[in-house]
């Protein structure tokens, strides 16, 4: 039974990696938190040995609060750049299997199709910046590996600092009755968790092969269509109205295009389209009923 070293066990996809591990048969969590390892004020090599056994090292930290990346560039790359390298050499140096996640904003979005794993990056922020300095990293140091780019997360456990994530966000202003603006002029793939940790564990017992893969659901939508969804499948009457990313600025900038083609990662695991992982979302987080069927 292989033994998974979780780096950010509480965090959203660090939650779904323990859930999907313990309804697993061939693999045994080693969940990490902060609390035993903060990965700006310790070193790598000091605490990971004092952590426990383990086949395989996930890395689920990051610094992803996008805006506020802007105005903390050397924490940014400390936490998304320096601190994956020094995890990929160590990886290397004791024979274990790093799987870090990246991030589909790597890419300046002036494709209009779905970008594929060897398409040129050139990310838009500082976020995007310190994630793809983090990608080489891995590339350059670390022996087997799996980094997957993933897009517009959601999750059971949402995101720390960020109210939850879009999906709860959209739902607690809608039934606060409060006008919502959304923008319609971002495409991405809305990703739940979840799926993304179910095709990590695939991965990884398929040994496949070292490299990127984009983990995404299938499909594509903007923002708005994205939350029009949301109230759809919740039956919320929503004051929903669409807008452009030139009339909602933000500090950092965003792509216009940023869906991922999840071809590649469907040799090993076939994720589902956004719109059934919205349903499977919803239900575990018991905003719409679960149904029976017989």
């Amino acid at each position: 039974m292989k033994r998974l070293l979780i780096l950010g066990a509480n965090g959203q996809l660090g939650s779904d990696l323990v859930r999907a591990i313990d309804d697993s048969n061939d693999f045994e969590a080693v969940p990490t938190t902060r609390a035993q390892f903060d990965a700006v004020q310790q070193s790598v090599d000091e605490v990971l040995p004092k952590l426990g056994e383990c086949d395989v090292i996930i890395n689920c930290i990051s610094y992803h609060k996008t805006d506020e990346c802007e105005d903390n560039a050397s924490k940014c790359y400390e936490i998304n750049g320096r601190f994956v390298g020094d995890l990929a050499r160590y990886a290397k140096a004791n024979d274990k299997t790093l799987v870090h996640i990246s991030t589909d904003y790597v890419f300046d979005g002036h494709k209009d199709s779905p970008y594929v794993e060897t398409d040129p990056t050139g990310p838009l922020n500082m976020y995007g910046i310190s994630k793809l300095a983090g990608e080489f990293a891995v590339r350059q140091y670390a022996g087997q590996y799996y980094l997957l780019r993933v897009s517009s997360l959601f999750g059971v456990a949402g995101v720390s600092g960020k109210g939850g994530n879009f999906v709860e966000t959209m739902i607690r202003m809608a039934n606060e009755n409060k006008p919502l603006k959304v923008v319609g002029d971002q495409k991405m793939a809305p990703t739940h968790t979840l799926g993304i940790a179910k095709a990590i564990l695939q991965l990884i017992e398929c040994d496949a092969p070292s490299g990127i893969y984009h983990c995404c659901n299938s499909g594509q939508c903007s923002w708005y269509e994205f939350a029009r969804e949301i109230f759809s499948q919740c039956g919320i009457e929503a004051d929903l109205t669409e807008t452009t990313s030139d009339q909602f600025t933000t500090k950092a900038a965003r792509p216009k295009y940023s869906v991922l083609d999840n071809n590649k990662l469907s040799q090993f695991y076939a994720m589902p389209p956004w719109k059934e992982a919205l349903g499977e979302y919803l239900r575990l987080k018991g905003h719409v009923p679960n149904t029976v069927h017989r």
